[in-house]
C-alpha cells in the first residue's frame, strides 16, 4: 500500500497551436496510503492527464510525483482504463495474464474471475462479451496485479445504471478485500460520494485543485437520499464549486 505526494507545477503538450497550452497548472495533492480519493472535473478539464502522469505513461511535465514512503520501492501500478483496452486476439485468460506479475496466486485469479461473473467467460474473446463484461474483465486485470496503487480513468462511462451500480459493488468489494491506494476519476459526482472518502475537485484546464471535501458517512449508509443530501451540504458550504455541483 502506498499513498502519494502530488507537486505538479505544469504539464502542457508541445506543439499546440495555441503556443503550448497548460492541461495542468500548480496543483498539489496528497494521497494518504490506503485511501479512496474520487477526482472530480469536467470533460477535458486535465483528469486523464493526470492519471497517465502518475502511472508514469508520460514523463513530459514539471514537478514531482512522490510515493509515500519516499525513498522505499515503487508502488505496484494497476490502471484501469476509459476504454477496456482488451487485445481482440487473446482470450479474456491470456488478457489478465499478459499483465500478471511473477509473484501472482493463481488461485487469486480464478477468485477474481468468480466474484465479477467471468469464470465461465475465460476462455473467450473479448468481442463475444458485452461493454460491461469488457469492464469487468478490465477489473480483474487491474486488481490481479494486487497493486499497491489503483488508477481507475472513469471506469463506469456509458454504462446503463443497473450494469454501473452492480460494478460499483464489485469495485468496492475487491478493494475491501485488499485494501491499497485508489484515484478515481470521474465526472459522476454521486458515483464519487458512493465509492470515496475524498472529494477532490479539479478547475477546468489548467487543472489545480480547488476542493477537498471528506466523506464521513460510513459506506453502507450511502443510499440514494443520503447521497442527495450530501449534494445539498456541498452547494450549500462550497458556492465555489458550483460549476461541478
Amino acid at each position: 500500500m502506498s499513498g502519494l505526494t502530488l507537486d505538479l507545477r505544469r504539464k502542457h503538450y508541445r506543439g499546440d497551436r495555441d503556443g503550448a497550452r497548460p492541461v495542468i497548472e500548480n496543483l498539489r495533492l496528497g494521497v494518504n496510503p490506503g485511501e479512496f480519493v474520487c477526482l472530480v472535473g469536467a470533460s477535458g478539464c486535465g483528469k486523464t492527464t493526470l492519471l497517465n502522469l502518475v502511472a508514469g505513461l508520460d514523463p513530459d511535465f514539471e514537478g514531482s510525483i512522490t510515493p509515500d514512503p519516499a525513498g522505499g520501492s515503487e508502488p505496484r501500478l494497476g490502471y484501469v482504463f476509459q476504454n477496456p483496452r482488451l487485445l481482440p486476439w487473446r482470450t479474456v485468460r491470456e488478457n489478465i495474464a499478459l499483465a500478471l506479475p511473477a509473484d501472482h496466486d493463481p488461485a487469486y485469479i480464478d477468485h477474481l474471475f468468480e466474484i465479477v461473473g467471468l469464470t465461465e467467460s475465460r476462455d473467450v474473446y473479448p468481442e463475444r462479451l458485452s461493454v460491461g463484461m469488457q469492464r469487468r474483465a478490465a477489473l480483474v486485470r487491474a486488481f490481479a496485479v494486487n497493486p499497491d496503487l489503483l488508477l481507475m480513468d472513469e471506469p463506469l462511462v456509458s454504462l446503463d445504471p443497473p450494469t454501473a451500480r452492480r460494478i460499483r459493488e464489485l469495485i468496492l468489494r475487491l478493494w475491501r478485500e485488499r485494501p491499497h491506494t485508489v484515484l478515481f476519476v470521474t465526472h459522476d459526482l454521486g458515483e464519487a460520494i458512493e465509492l470515496g472518502d475524498r472529494l477532490v475537485f479539479l478547475s477546468s484546464a489548467p487543472a489545480s485543485v480547488i476542493g477537498d471535501v471528506p466523506i464521513a458517512t460510513p459506506r453502507e449508509d450511502r443510499d440514494a437520499p443520503t447521497i442527495d443530501v450530501f449534494k445539498s451540504r456541498l452547494r450549500r458550504d462550497h458556492p465555489e464549486l458550483a460549476s461541478l455541483l
